[in-house]
């Protein structure tokens, strides 16, 4: 596997991905990876066969940040409680 060098990083945004990698429990290295990662894959040409609808709605998938995902999990936590009274 290589490494990459990404020279002139501005400090804030150093922090920002300390504190998502603190947040989500992974280096600051597996965070840029994941990013680099869907960020790549949501470039690459369409699948063979897929319709320009297709291919726009796919450019649309893994765009939310990991804290936009830690928001709507917390935000939609009660849904996934089960009322016990309700199965009697």
């Amino acid at each position: 596997m290589k490494t990459l060098q990404i020279p002139f990083v501005d400090d804030s945004l150093i922090e920002k991905l300390k504190r998502i990698a603190d947040r989500e429990r992974s280096s600051v290295s597996d965070v840029i990876r994941r990013y680099l990662e869907q960020m790549v894959a949501s470039h690459e040409p369409p699948a063979n066969g897929a319709t320009n609808k297709n291919a726009i709605l796919a450019s649309t998938r893994g765009t939310w940040s990991a804290s936009q995902y830690s928001e709507f999990d917390q935000n939609t936590a009660p849904f996934r409680e089960i009322d016990p009274s309700l199965w009697q």
